[in-house]
Order: structure tokens, then C-alpha cells, then sequence
């Protein structure tokens, strides 16, 4: 067994207990309740910035890359095109529009890897063409 399985199982069954019993559920509360509420807020707002700078931008940028090559936006149009509509999606439905939407397309992308060759594909996509 490889070092991060016998990791997380002790993590599991000896240190996760504990850390629900205290009311902790995140690394902040941790800090929180290690230090103080300083460190805690450090560590929150470190995270935000860092989540902001690297998965959005990331996020933004392939989507417009695949706008690109697809439909031959701008590029710098696209990423604001992205941006606008998810924000707005998220904003009118909430994070419960975006849990149903992340959890239909993850069950799609399943639903597809499981049944590539299936008769309900378009003909185009059983030749090869899309695959």
C-alpha cells in the first residue's frame, strides 16, 4: 500500500474524530482553533486570492481557447463572455443551480465514457469523427 492510502486512513480513524468533535471542518477553523482568529483570516483570504489568480483564470482561459478553436472568437471576448454567463448563472440560480449543473455534466461525462460505441450516438460520432 502506497504511503498516501496508509495516510488517509489514519487521518480517517484517528484524527478526523477528533477534529469533528471540536467543530473543526476546515483548515482555517484549524488555525483558529490552534492560534487565533488572525491566522485563521490570513489563511482564508490566501486562499481566496490564490483560488481566484490560479482556477478562474485557468478556467476562463481554456474555455475561451475552446471558443477559439471552435467558433474563432477573440480571445479576450470569450474569457468576458464566459465570465459574464457563469456569473450570472450562478448569481440568479445560486450555488444550487451550479451543484445540479456540475452533477448532470459529471454524470454525462460517465454516462459517454461508458457507452462511446452505443446506438443513441449520431452516426458522425460512431465513425470516428467527434471520438
Amino acid at each position: 500500500m502506497g504511503m498516501a492510502a496508509v495516510t488517509l486512513v489514519f487521518v480517517g480513524l484517528f484524527l478526523l474524530p477528533r477534529f469533528l468533535r471540536c467543530g473543526i471542518y476546515t483548515i482555517p477553523e484549524f488555525l483558529e482553533y490552534c492560534y487565533n482568529t488572525a491566522s485563521r483570516t490570513i489563511m482564508a483570504v490566501f486562499i481566496m486570492i490564490m483560488y481566484v489568480a490560479v482556477a478562474l483564470a485557468s478556467i476562463l482561459y481554456s474555455g475561451a481557447i475552446g471558443l477559439k478553436t471552435i467558433f474563432g472568437m477573440d480571445l479576450t471576448l470569450a474569457v468576458w463572455m464566459i465570465a459574464i454567463i457563469a456569473g450570472a448563472y450562478t448569481v440568479y440560480g445560486g450555488l444550487k443551480a451550479v451543484v445540479w449543473t456540475d452533477t448532470f455534466s459529471g454524470c454525462r461525462i460517465v454516462d459517454w465514457w461508458g457507452h462511446r460505441d452505443g446506438p443513441w450516438l449520431p452516426s458522425c460520432w460512431r465513425r470516428g469523427c467527434f471520438l
